[in-house]
């Protein structure tokens, strides 16, 4: 038994299948060079290493080598101490037999250790699939590769010991959170002989090492990442800021970390309550930007072809949803022909365009995919023109072209793009929380449209997770959604930054130096003595920033004077909505061996600061009280609505007590709305009043900072923006300073200054999208019904609801108990939606509606999963299309969770220009879908014959003997009486199910019937035993008006004449049940 699972070698005892003829081969990997490692010793080692003679002052903390594995074999480069961008120059010789049933080649970057085993620095594979083709004509190869870079991905780069929980992702068992490293490899296959033992590791020759340069030009790119929105934030108990990285460029922690002409992450900023249900990023008119960077090899011809493909692929998909739709909703058979025909043509037209030519200097694997594209995109088309000439039937055209899809994507793959992911983090008070990578090609700007990256120059949305294994990606920790962004990112050569437009079409890009302006309360007043930070002071309070010591960088020029960037206030946050939840904690401190009973009781926020009673709070003017104060019991807390912890500063709160905890609290909720009878002038001067002098409150200065003012508050600040401009487009905005400013040590190591006393001679401004209009949007969400949703309750079932969840506005519709497909026939309405821009632009990039299922539960409300939908934006609702119902599928993490039917629209609300249709009808104080929007339904009764159970298992260690069967469809439910004893008669006494129901003509929107298998036992206990979904009922209809034509031709036939006959209904469902005698539904 091996001690450890990473010591099994999996690839060494892969069988091969009999009568395979095997040959030698030689697999040559040269290792030339990695480059940005991570620091991988802690500071605590170095005194372990100068015992040992082997520390050196400044030495880089990482002791680099790399080990091939490959069909059971590996070998290593030799290791090279305290370096984080090695050179190896290693040539590495693998003999194999061919075919290995091996499919990929790993790269495993590790560091020397001489206390404990050696540390994996990062894993990365090569996919030899992707590197060769296994076509028989001479468009076939063996795996080639480089000489290229390969980029390694894993846990977070800064050296701690909190992300030992993510070593795993460092070996390959998961998504890498963050950039590692790269490392310059080559490959190739050479058959007919093994290698000799002199070869297998081997110094790579000179020549080969000089022809690897001309790979090695190094092209300026530029990232630009537009902050549009950041919402569905949880709470977060500190600023939050974003940071934007692509490779080491922009890592704020990174020990390479260098000047950039922006500071690579957002301004950090406590985030706001929505009043319902999440945080969100107070950006409003003035949002954040980044510009970084880099410096990368010249990937045009890679990328540009690559973003080729895929956009062929994303046209052919699109079409075939189309077409596939017409087939579903039994459209005329000329519609689905005539779709058919334009999705060929499309394809066609896609296939007949030229790919780039390959550019002067390319490698092997450059050469053979240009040539494999290039006839299979000829073949492909070739066999799409026959099939539009030769087509006859929908079901096997769609097929064939299935087909042409997956060859497509077996040939829209890069593997030698050496251009690392963007990578955007979440920080949560310096913490990384969460992450999106983005691939490189995705953003790359290309001046052909053809070969334009899908997300270049596009507003999108982005969902960002938390780092974990693979292994933990269904654990209920991770469906949680850390926050939504909508970005704006644009990626291109330097060249093209200044030719082409990298911004928002609406917004303009302002640059503004910054300084922190900070006082202390000391009484009777607030002043500037005896503080332990400067008067003035960047956003730490470490840099010392005072406004006269700003000077511009050559090209640039003052725009205006210094002013004061005001807060967004606590009344300003609830000014846009018409509904909000107060929150208040009760929190309850013990001593250790004491009770609950004599603890200490305090009101608190969700941070920990002190609040006031919540008996003690006003409703606002303007506002009037919805319901009391009730315990939240929507979270995980106990039946009393109770969380416990053991210190609250180090450790989070968990819903089950234990002996040892000393802290509980509770969330008490109450409802508000705005009341438009009440005069608001006083509340909106009073807005007005808070905002204007921009400051915001603090306990201490390492606390969390908040704009309204409280009795415990002793340090305060504002922030100091100076617009620039610049006279020179090539000039960088790197500030220099009038006067010495000293920093303690601490400040100096965080600056990355090696000399103490001085900072260093340069400090990068903020840049800003400002935008000048802003317009009111309502949001009307159309929830018709789900399908097939995920089961959380005991019995089987779920009693699921919806939160409809756009920008920081969110509301639920109604519960429906003990279903799995759920029929809400609900319309949500959001109104009072702000959103800055033209709405032309928000026309064609809007920002995504986020669709979250829970089920329902007294303590707790299970999550189902979620769904992401772009709403149909109208402008004007006279113009507007009738908006269409469709299935939308549910994700929760890599599971699926069923579907949803529903409709989203976003209307232009303007009261002067633009009115806003009339709403739906509401029914029982719900608004229903409109009738325009709804399925068009249909009286139906639907018979069900039930013969009986068979072969049935145990169930909970217990044998079936009572079952029974509930039928639901269309929200009736019907059940057959149980058995008696299944054991000595497995029928049920009565075998005939009727029900009528109203089900949608079309069969798009048929919803599904489910039958559900339950157990009778003892003590009224009826567990659920099984489940079985019939998603279309559409091949069981039956059309009664044409059975009667059917009964009376077939009487005519039998001899009763041509006379005219009337028909009783009771003689023809006789006969239909004659007629389907055995034929159960």
């Amino acid at each position: 038994k091996l001690d450890n699972v990473d010591d099994i070698d999996m690839e060494s005892n892969v069988l091969q299948p009999a009568g395979v003829q095997l040959q030698p081969c030689t697999y040559t990997i040269r290792v030339y060079k990695a480059e940005d490692l991570p620091e991988m010793d802690s500071d605590a080692f170095d005194g372990i290493k100068r015992t040992l003679g082997m520390h050196h002052e400044h030495a880089d903390k990482v002791d680099p080598y790399v080990i091939v594995s490959f069909a059971g074999k590996k070998l290593k480069t030799p290791v090279i101490y305290n370096n984080y961008s090695p050179v190896w120059n290693q040539e590495l010789n693998m003999g194999v037999q061919i075919p290995t049933m091996c499919e990929q080649l790993m790269l495993k970057v590790m560091d020397k250790d001489h206390l404990n085993r050696d540390d994996v620095v990062a894993t990365s594979f090569l996919h030899l699939t992707r590197l060769s083709s296994e076509d028989t004509d001479d468009e076939g190869f063996l795996p080639t590769f480089g000489p290229a870079f390969v980029s390694f991905y894993g846990s977070p780069r800064e050296f701690s010991s909190m992300n030992m929980d993510l070593t795993g992702l460092d070996k390959g068992y998961g998504e890498g959170c963050s950039f590692r490293g790269r490392l310059l490899v080559q490959l190739t296959v050479t058959t007919g002989r093994y290698p000799n033992p002199d070869e297998f590791i081997k110094a790579i020759d000179h020549d080969d090492i000089y022809a690897c340069q001309q790979f090695l030009r190094r092209r300026k790119y530029r990232t630009f990442v537009g902050f549009l929105e950041g919402c569905m934030i949880n709470p977060a108990d500190g600023p939050i800021e974003f940071e934007v990285t692509m490779g080491d460029y922009g890592n704020k922690y990174s020990v390479h970390h260098a000047s950039m002409a922006s500071p690579s992450t957002t301004q950090p900023q406590n985030a706001v309550y929505d009043g319902q249900s999440y945080y969100y990023m107070p950006w409003r008119d003035v949002k954040p930007c980044i510009m970084l960077i880099s410096h990368w090899e010249d990937n045009t011809f890679r990328i540009e072809s690559l973003n080729f493909l895929l956009k062929i692929i994303d046209t052919l998909e699109e079409n075939i949803k189309t077409v596939n739709l017409l087939i579903r909703s039994e459209a005329p058979i000329e519609d689905s022909a005539r779709g058919l025909m334009y999705l060929l043509d499309t394809l066609i037209d896609d296939l007949n365009k030229e790919l780039l030519e390959l550019p002067p200097v390319y490698t092997n694997l450059d050469e053979k995919m240009f040539r494999l594209r290039n006839d299979d995109m000829r073949t492909i088309s070739d066999e799409a023109k026959e099939l539009r000439e030769n087509a006859v039937d929908l079901e096997s055209a769609m097929e064939e072209i299935e087909n042409f899809k997956r060859r497509l994507h077996t040939i829209a793959v890069e593997p030698q793009n050496s251009i690392p992911d963007l990578i955007i983090w979440m920080l949560v008070g310096g913490r990384r929380e969460a992450y999106i990578r983005i691939p490189s090609n995705e953003i790359m700007f290309s001046p052909e449209e053809d070969f334009i990256g899908k997300s270049c120059g596009k507003t999108a949305t982005y969902l960002l997770k938390k780092p974990c294994l693979k292994e933990r990606e269904f654990h209920k920790s991770n469906w949680v959604l850390p926050a939504k962004l909508q970005l704006f990112i644009w990626m291109g050569l330097d060249d093209a930054a200044r030719s082409s437009s990298h911004r928002p079409y609406d917004g303009e890009i302002s640059v503004f130096a910054e300084t922190y302006e900070n006082q202390i309360f000391v009484p009777p007043g607030w002043t500037t003595k005896m503080m332990t930070r400067p008067k003035w002071s960047d956003v730490t309070g470490k840099l010392k920033l005072p406004k006269y010591c700003f000077e511009t960088p050559t090209g640039w020029l003052w725009d205006d004077d210094w002013f004061i960037k005001p807060q967004v206030t606590y009344s300003e946050m609830q000014s846009a909505l018409m509904t909000f939840q107060d929150d208040v904690y009760e929190t309850v401190t013990r001593l250790p061996g004491g009770n609950w009973a004599t603890g200490e009781v305090t009101w608190t926020t969700v941070l920990g600061e002190n609040h006031e009673e919540k008996d003690a709070v006003t409703c606002p003017p303007g506002w009037e009280w919805v319901d009391d104060w009730q315990v939240d019991l929507s979270r995980a807390v106990d039946e009393i609505g109770f969380e416990y912890c053991l210190d609250q500063s180090v450790t989070g709160y968990v819903p089950v007590e234990k002996t040892y905890h000393l802290h509980r609290r509770r969330r008490w909720v109450r409802n508000r709305k705005r009341n438009p009878d009440l005069k608001q002038r006083a509340f909106q001067e009073k807005i007005r009043e808070e905002a204007k002098e921009g400051w915001e409150y603090a306990r201490l200065w390492g606390s969390k900072f908040h704009p309204k003012q409280r009795k415990i508050d002793l340090v305060r600040r504002r922030l100091w923006l100076r617009k620039m401009v610049t006279t020179n487009p090539d000039a960088e905005p790197i500030f220099t300073f009038t006067e010495d400013i000293h920093l303690s040590q601490d400040a100096l190591d965080q600056a990355g200054s090696q000399k103490a006393g001085h900072i260093p001679d340069f400090y990068s401004p903020r840049m800003y999208i400002t935008y000048r209009e802003s317009h009111v949007y309502q949001l009307r969400a159309y929830l018709y019904q789900g399908r097939d949703l995920i089961s959380e309750d005991a019995s089987g079932l779920s009693d699921p609801y919806a939160k409809i969840v756009y920008g920081n506005q969110s509301k639920a519709t109604k519960i429906i108990p003990e279903t799995l497909c759920p029929t809400w026939d609900q319309t949500i309405i959001l109104d009072g939606i702000q959103i800055w821009g033209c709405p032309e632009e928000v026309s064609k990039h809007p920002p995504s509606v986020v669709v979250e299922l829970f089920d329902y539960d007294p303590v707790g409300h299970d999550f189902l999963g979620r769904a992401v939908v772009a709403p149909m934006v109208v402008i004007f609702a006279e113009d507007a299309m009738t908006c269409r119902l469709n299935w939308f599928p549910i994700q929760r993490g890599p599971q699926v969770g069923g579907e949803i039917l529903a409709a989203f629209e976003l209307y232009l609300n303007d009261p002067d220009t633009h009115i806003v249709p009339s709403l739906p009808p509401v029914i029982d104080d719900v608004y229903k879908v409109a009738h325009a929007i709804a399925p068009e339904m249909q009286h139906t009764r639907i018979e069900i014959l039930t013969w009986g159970v068979r072969n049935m298992k145990k169930f909970q260690l217990s044998a079936i003997n009572n079952p029974s069967i509930e039928i639901e469809c269309g929200g009736v439910v019907k059940s057959t009486n149980k058995i008696k004893n299944a054991k000595k008669n497995p029928n049920f006494d009565d075998s005939s199910l009727f029900f009528d129901v109203y089900l949608p003509i079309e069969e798009l929107y048929m919803p599904p019937l489910n039958i559900r298998l339950l157990d009778h036992r003892s003590f009224g206990v009826k567990p659920l035993v099984g489940t079985h979904m019939i998603k279309s009922l559409q091949e069981y209809r039956r059309d009664p008006v044409a059975m009667v034509q059917t009964i009376r031709e077939k009487m005519l036939e039998s001899g009763f004449g041509d006379a005219e006959y009337s028909i009783d209904m009771d003689f023809a469902d006789s006969a239909v049940e004659a007629q389907h005698q055995g034929q159960p539904a």
